[in-house]
């Protein structure tokens, strides 16, 4: 149904369903943390408790291998804590988009329309934007 329409018609949004990136940053941070709880074991030359999320991970043999995963490990996490917050953020920024498209601006505006009245600068803004439109109205004829 998409190509029955000319290609500058928009009549269409292709939208899809996902998954919330956050709860997949989150899960994903868990399993780092087990990770580093491996490794840290490793490091510090103790048992490792059978932790759930390792599944696949190798810890190295030696220690300096080991500090090296427990870096890279480290960074992930890192990475993942930006990740989560730039998903909160983004969240916290679509809460305050919603409450402004919701709230209803009109009783504001009538209120600066009646201060703007009373102290005598209505009149003189709606004749310099009648101006202003007048010109771009000339400007728009002339092209």
């Amino acid at each position: 149904r998409i190509n029955q329409y000319a290609s500058s018609e928009i009549q269409f949004n292709l939208m899809a369903i996902v998954k919330n990136r956050k709860e997949g940053y989150q899960a994903e941070m868990a399993v780092q943390e087990a990770r580093k709880t491996v490794v840290d074991a490793k490091i510090n030359g103790t048992e490792a408790m059978d932790v759930d999320g390792t599944d696949g991970f190798v810890v190295a043999a030696d220690v300096p291998g080991a500090e090296a995963q427990r870096a890279d490990v480290m960074a992930k996490i890192a990475e993942l804590q930006v990740n989560i917050r730039t998903e909160e953020d983004k969240f916290a920024a679509w809460k305050q988009e919603n409450m402004r498209r919701k709230h209803n601006y009109i009783p504001f505006v009538m209120a600066l329309m009646k201060a703007l009245a009373e102290k005598g600068k209505l009149a003189p803004m709606v004749d310099k934007a009648n101006a202003k439109a007048a010109e771009a109205g000339a400007a728009a004829a002339k092209a």
